[in-house]
């Protein structure tokens, strides 16, 4: 497939979520490693290496993801990357330099950190009116105890799976995407708690996640993958 219009030939639900992630600034970093071959850091649920090669025509020769995700030959993780080194090599062709993803959190937490504690609370109020910022704030930064961080996990997943249904109850294909989004917040969520330590914290929210992910898979057109075996 070639880099400039890698679209025609993956999945167009996996384009989406890919698109969503490189949009998100997912891909932290993006480098070439050898001539031709690039390699970058995407962040999802964890941290996962892509790697992409192209030919000198510009097509893409070889690629591969340490993601697990093996219902089709290019995951959303790849996708993110493909926009991003499409993007890259774009600019140097115009005569800039870019260093993706990295560059642009950088410049992000660079002029956060120059903002008094008044100044970021009045902007994530003012975030938090946007459908899923709040609940993604009072996720993030939630310290109730783990009883009732779970039950709040399981509203946050609810909610979005609600958020999609049809007037019978059932979530199409094309909405299984954004309806497993709560889910995907709480999975980061127990990723953090691991990497603090908290194993416990992190598998009472992991079973969180299995227990509403395998109630909604009888709800749902799972035909693209996103539930199982991703979360089952």
């Amino acid at each position: 497939m070639k880099l400039a219009d890698f679209e025609h030939s993956v999945d167009g639900k996996i384009v989406s979520r890919g698109r969503e992630y490189y949009e998100d600034d997912c891909v932290m970093s993006l480098r070439e490693t050898e001539t031709n071959r690039y390699t970058a850091e995407v962040e999802g649920s964890e941290e996962y290496e892509v790697e992409i090669e192209l030919n000198d025509g510009g097509t893409v020769v070889d690629w591969d993801c340490t993601c697990p995700y093996d219902l089709g030959p290019v995951c959303k993780h790849q996708v993110a990357v493909l926009y991003e080194l499409r993007d890259m090599l774009g600019a140097q062709g115009e005569g800039f330099k870019k260093q993706a993803g990295s560059g642009k959190q950088a410049d992000l937490k660079t002029l956060l950190s120059g903002c008094r504690q008044e100044e970021l609370v009045d902007l994530l109020m003012v975030l938090a009116r946007d459908e899923g910022v709040e609940e993604r704030i009072r996720l993030h930064l939630g310290r109730d105890d783990i009883d009732s961080a779970v039950e709040q996990s399981r509203r946050l997943i609810q909610t979005h799976i609600d958020n999609q249904r049809q007037r019978d109850g059932f979530v199409t294909y094309a909405r299984v995407s954004t309806a497993v989004r709560g889910a995907e917040m709480v999975l980061e969520k127990a990723q953090r708690e691991l990497q603090k330590g908290a194993a416990m914290q992190a598998v009472r929210l992991a079973l969180c996640i299995m227990e509403e992910m395998i109630e909604f898979i009888q709800e749902c057109d799972d035909s693209g993958g996103h539930i199982s075996p991703s979360w089952t």
